[in-house]
């Protein structure tokens, strides 16, 4: 099967980074203090595949020395250089999607040939996963029809990327694991991958993959 890069990276080779930067959705105030700062401008999520919509936010990762901002629209994450190349980020779920799909406005892309996934970021996805589910399965019947449908979505998206980290892939965004979802062995594979009281629980949140 083509791995996750080789199916979404196309898109990505047709973001062209002056073009992008025209179109992104900030204040001139906003990108100046950026850009004069940071030493690398990456934009990653649905903007740097041309996936977003109406709905997207911005996300930002700029390396150097400034304070992380996340809202609604715009999510700005800093990180010190010393970080960017320390084998704790390059195996980490971020620095594989940022390595495969971002695009670079400002800076050298020299670290996104080192990543790797490592065994502590499948570990990260899989406890994250118990904890969701165990929270789902504990309260579902208070839900009404729509949460209960988002928090599925939710979960069949983190169980996606958990099979996708598994098999050494960086996780692309959540519109490219929508279009995958009637993928069912990738998650039922993921599940085998959870302790034997979560299997349980995702029999429950999710009978039809019995």
């Amino acid at each position: 099967m083509e791995s996750s890069k080789n199916r979404f990276v196309k898109r990505l080779l047709r973001r062209d980074p002056q073009m992008l930067a025209a179109s992104l959705p900030w204040d001139p105030v906003t990108s100046r203090q950026i850009f004069d700062v940071a030493q690398q401008v990456i934009v990653f999520g649905s903007w740097a595949v041309g996936a977003n919509t109406s709905d997207s936010d911005l996300d930002i990762l700029c390396v150097g020395e400034g304070k992380t901002h996340l809202s609604k629209e715009l999510d700005v994450v800093w990180l010190p250089e010393s970080v960017i190349f320390a084998k704790s980020f390059l195996g980490s779920e971020l620095a594989n999607h940022v390595a495969v799909f971002g695009v670079w406005l400002k800076g050298s892309d020299e670290w996104r040939h080192r990543v790797f996934v490592s065994h502590n970021a499948i570990m990260r996805k899989c406890d994250a996963i118990v904890r969701h589910v165990a929270s789902y399965v504990r309260i579902q019947q208070c839900f009404s029809p729509s949460y209960v449908i988002k928090h599925r979505t939710l979960l069949r998206r983190n169980l996606q990327r958990l099979s996708m980290l598994a098999n050494g892939e960086a996780v692309p965004p959540s519109k490219f694991l929508d279009e995958l979802a009637a993928d069912e062995s990738s998650i039922a594979s993921a599940i085998r991958r959870l302790p034997a009281s979560s299997v349980h629980d995702f029999k429950i949140a999710f009978p039809e993959l019995r």
